[in-house]
């Protein structure tokens, strides 16, 4: 069949062996994806940052966020964070005078939902999921579901403009 596509083809064009097969399309170039160690070790630059304490100084009362001058931006240097989220952090939180919320149970669960399956909890999720569980407990049982993976699936495909009619299994 390479030969005979080569024949009807303009120009230079060259067949490839391939493991491909049709009646067992897991197999190919895919398979192997995911079946490797860990991608890190789980040890994160900055992870014993110390959080500093906001900035003392009048906070205007507006609904925008407040803007980095360059006393923020000298305060949280000072600060010698290295997890890039925290300067990310301090930039707009602690360092234009901003504390941290206190971390609602309910709220942070739903937010999990939303953001890792794409819909709001029901009560029985929340009683299932959530209850007496940590978040790290709670991330891992939404990264295991289905509604997980499908949803991520579509995202990508979209994302990466993935066409089933256009683009080959392989």
């Amino acid at each position: 069949m390479c030969v005979a596509l080569a024949a009807l083809t303009i120009g230079s064009w060259s067949c490839q062996e391939s493991d491909f097969e049709f009646d067992d399309p897991a197999r190919g170039p895919g398979e192997y994806v995911g079946n490797a160690g860990a991608v890190s070790g789980a040890n994160f630059v900055g992870g014993n940052d110390i959080v500093p304490e906001p900035r003392s100084i009048t906070v205007p009362m507006s609904d925008t966020q407040p803007d980095c001058g360059g006393d923020c931006v000298a305060y949280c240097d000072a600060a010698k964070l290295e997890n890039p989220v925290n300067r990310g952090v301090c930039r707009a939180l602690w360092g234009v005078g901003l504390s941290n919320q206190p971390l609602v149970r309910a709220q942070a669960c739903r937010r999990l939902f939303v953001d890792m399956i794409g819909r709001l909890p029901t009560r029985e999720d929340l009683r299932e999921t959530c209850d007496g569980k940590t978040y790290g407990e709670v991330a891992t049982n939404l990264l295991f579901r289905d509604e997980f993976v499908k949803i991520n699936q579509r995202r990508w495909a979209d994302k990466l403009l993935y066409d089933t009619q256009a683009v080959s299994i392989e």
